[in-house]
């Protein structure tokens, strides 16, 4: 399938998140919504072509397999009607992408003796029972993701270890570097809200992503690196910047601020999408703000612009976040 740009010409990446499917929603409506914003009347958006994809978890409420078949076919779809390969789409699991029932954790009548047996961050008390983390297989909470999601749109598999869970893709006709990580890595039904980035995942990743050039480098994980339920804004994004990496692409915000969702420091810049599709009708009121991104990149200017689309749910159409 031939690609639809020119090497110097606007490089242009469609960035999606907290997308829920789920067996209520309609598919085709949502895919024609989207297609209609992008390739449509509107003067602002209309545009000649995607590049890239970049989807920042959340594919479905609760990885039940057919509404993870359903949001595959969903991509599948939208990626044919952008004349794009799938091998241009970054995938990252966010919290609802996590198994919540997946058998993980053994548990003991509540003692000292289990308690101390491990370290906090693996243990959880409740009631009268210790709950201890399995770490044998611990990473099976992504079963569900790997295999009706992931595995079939990239043709890889998703490692089990913490550390080699990074999705690095070299765009050379762009000169785009993507570059994929789990914040979720830690993340159960005991410690919903716990977030991070796998500092042996981090070092892997800079290492493959210094072996290649490019003329802009993005990384993207499910939660954003502020606010409550963001990640420590710690020591894993100071070295991504210092391998030269330049926007953080997020999910997870269900903000009503704008600024929540685009943020700009010394030339890095922190983008959050969120709210694709309308949540299940009990949750609706946490989704106020339904929004995705188009980002341009010129690689002649080197300049970045964020065009950010929200839903209006009157009339029943994306437009700008005025």
């Amino acid at each position: 399938m031939k690609q639809m740009i020119e090497k110097k010409g606007v490089v242009r990446i469609l960035h999606l998140g907290d997308m829920f499917f789920h067996g209520q929603l309609d598919r085709a409506k949502c895919l024609k919504l989207l297609l209609n914003d992008l390739t449509g009347p509107d003067p602002a958006l209309a545009v000649p072509c995607i590049n890239l994809i970049v989807a920042c978890g959340d594919f479905t409420w609760s990885t039940y397999p057919g509404d993870l078949l359903m949001c595959q076919r969903f991509f599948r779809d939208l990626t044919r009607a952008l004349n794009l390969r799938l091998e241009s789409c970054l995938f990252v699991p966010g919290n609802h992408d996590v198994e919540w029932n997946r058998d993980v954790y053994d548990y003991y009548p509540a003692s000292r003796a289990y308690m101390d047996r491990v370290e906090p961050e693996a243990r959880a008390l409740q009631g009268e029972t210790v709950f201890i983390r399995r770490d044998s297989n611990y990473g099976d909470r992504f079963i569900n993701f790997a295999e009706n999601f992931y595995e079939p749109l990239t043709g890889q598999t998703w490692p089990t270890d913490p550390a080699r869970q990074f999705h690095l893709i070299n765009h050379t006709w762009t000169g785009v570097q993507l570059l994929g990580l789990n914040s979720c890595s830690k993340t159960d039904r005991f410690f919903e809200r716990r977030a991070l980035l796998n500092q042996e995942a981090v070092t892997e990743a800079l290492q493959a992503a210094s072996d290649e050039k490019a003329g802009l480098r993005i990384a993207a994980w499910h939660h954003p690196t502020h606010g409550d339920n963001g990640i420590d804004w710690g020591e894993p994004v100071t070295r991504l910047i210092e391998g030269g990496f330049r926007l953080f692409l997020h999910a997870h915000v269900h903000s009503e601020r704008k600024e929540d969702y685009l943020r700009m420091n010394d030339q890095v810049y922190y983008i959050g999408a969120g709210g694709l599709n309308r949540a299940l009708i009990r949750e609706e009121r946490k989704i106020r703000v339904r929004l995705y991104n188009l980002i341009e990149w010129n690689p002649e200017t080197d300049e970045v612009t964020v065009h950010q689309r929200v839903f209006n749910t009157m009339r029943d159409r994306w437009q700008a976040w005025a």
